[in-house]
């Protein structure tokens, strides 16, 4: 063996020792990357399935917030009802406050509400 190829030698070794690293390195970086993609892909299906749960939740109350409008709305009616027999009551039994000024009659009917 002459001197070039002993010198050559540690260098060559060198260098195959580099790549390797390199090669280790680049396949420790994709399995990472594929872990991380996991990951990602788990926590987007995840995320879906919330997606999905509050949308029930969403259309439920929605359906919810009908029920109470129209409950609303029909008691309503009915107490509209109510004080118009009422008023008509009240005006069959006491005519003179609805002969009264806008003041008098409120004055009035505020006596009669408070008695």
């Amino acid at each position: 063996m002459n001197l070039t190829e002993s010198a050559r030698a540690p260098a060559a070794i060198r260098n195959l020792r580099y790549k390797k690293q390199l090669a280790i390195r680049a396949h420790d970086e994709t399995k990472a990357l594929f872990l991380q993609r996991n990951e990602l892909t788990n926590l987007v299906k995840n995320l879906q399935g919330q997606k999905r749960v509050l949308g029930y939740q969403v259309d439920y109350l929605k359906t919810e917030k009908e029920r109470l409008e129209a409950a609303i709305a029909t008691d309503k009616t009915c107490l509209e009802q109510t004080l118009a027999q009422a008023l008509i009551n009240l005006k069959i039994q006491r005519p003179d406050l609805f002969t009264l000024s806008g003041p008098e009659q409120i004055a009035m009917l505020l006596k009669v509400i408070l008695k």
